[in-house]
């Protein structure tokens, strides 16, 4: 758990290759990518979307990582580790641009649109 651009995602991702355990990414779990809404995404219905986070933690292994949705505290309750992710903010503001700038220039994948309403988003995001 962490902020927007701790880390949650790259130490998530090395901890289940090290541990060889899957690893599922829950912004995936909530957003599926829809080329034709402007955020590049849209929210998967409910439904849907707790189906696939428990079919995620009813397996005997797994790697979440996540900012503390509501929506996903079960696996908080189920999971045998947590971690929390605390960086200082200089940079994490750091981080949230470089992101952005990958994202935008299509070095780095994401499955929203990098548009500068989202680099808002996620200094509000990270302030919150």
């Amino acid at each position: 758990m962490g902020s927007v651009s701790s880390g949650k995602s790259t130490l998530a991702k090395k901890l289940s290759k090290t541990l060889k355990i899957p690893y599922q990414c829950l912004d995936e779990v909530v957003h599926i990518p829809d080329k034709s809404n402007p955020w590049g995404n849209r929210k998967r219905e409910v439904e849907e979307r707790d189906n696939l986070f428990y079919s995620v933690i009813q397996e005997k292994e797994w790697t979440i990582e996540d900012i503390g949705r509501p929506c996903f505290e079960e696996g908080l309750k189920r999971a045998d580790t947590i971690i929390l992710l605390e960086i200082s903010t200089k940079i994490r503001n750091y981080r949230i641009v470089k992101r952005w700038i990958k994202q935008r220039l299509g070095i780095e994948q994401c499955i929203y649109n990098p548009r500068y309403e989202m680099l808002k988003c996620m200094f509000k995001w990270a302030k919150e």
